[in-house]
């Protein structure tokens, strides 16, 4: 898990403090975008309603694999998917 306050993996030993940080801090999603990638991350999935990160991690990350799942008629497709990243 990556906290978007600081753009690295958190460890559940400052679990209680990172969260409480992910309320009142900036988000730094293209940078956790960017440190995952480098850490051998090769695709991402955008889990909910609409699309908007996904967008934004096509912009971050171009020619990385990008899925996205909005409705269970989509998971298996983007399993799929995902599965062959």
């Amino acid at each position: 898990v990556w906290s978007n306050t600081t753009a690295r993996p958190h460890s559940t030993a400052d679990i209680a403090a990172t969260l409480v940080r992910q309320v009142v801090s900036p988000v730094r999603f293209a940078d956790s975008l960017r440190g995952m990638t480098a850490s051998g991350v090769t695709g991402f999935a955008h889990v909910g309603p609409g699309d908007v990160t996904a967008g934004m991690a096509r912009k971050t990350v171009p020619g990385a694999p990008v899925v996205v799942v909005s409705s269970m008629e989509q998971v298996r497709p983007a399993a799929e998917t995902i599965g062959s990243m």
